[in-house]
């Protein structure tokens, strides 16, 4: 879109968009600090720019707040481990696989469903105010 109003000699920063919520492309590094993306977004279009991590099995979101630091774990709809090569759990800010657990489906729960992500956990308290983690953007794969 940036590439079209360049290319168009639109002016994004007179739009009336305050913000967008961004899924499928990291906006974020692994340290939480923005990809040449949102840079060059925010560049051009000053816009605040949210990152979400989400997938169809999960029927939850971890969306960014305001301290645009990774998004908000939601105990309240999923379960959620991050575990390396043999199953154990990670250490906070390290990587490893997103495993969830869905709370509040009925047709069809997952236990222990491993995504195949590969996340960080950032548990240090938030500017926003909320206690609960968040996650960082998914660095890769896992091939199962």
């Amino acid at each position: 879109m940036i590439e079209y109003a360049e290319e168009n000699n639109i002016d994004c920063r007179n739009s009336s968009v305050k913000g967008a919520i961004c899924i499928g492309e990291s906006l974020r590094t692994a340290d939480l600090k923005p990809t040449l993306l949102a840079q060059r977004i925010r560049e051009k279009w000053n816009i605040d720019l949210f990152s979400t991590y989400a997938s169809t099995e999960m029927s939850a979101a971890f969306t960014e707040c305001m301290a645009f630091n990774g998004g908000h774990h939601h105990p309240e709809l999923i379960i959620t481990e991050i575990v390396d090569e043999e199953d154990n759990p990670v250490a906070d800010g390290e990587p490893g696989e997103l495993v969830i657990t869905t709370l509040g489906i009925e047709a069809m729960p997952l236990l222990r469903f491993k995504t195949g992500d590969m996340v960080r956990r950032h548990s240090e308290t938030c500017s926003c105010g909320r206690n609960t983690y968040r996650l960082g953007p998914v660095e890769g794969r896992k091939q199962h």
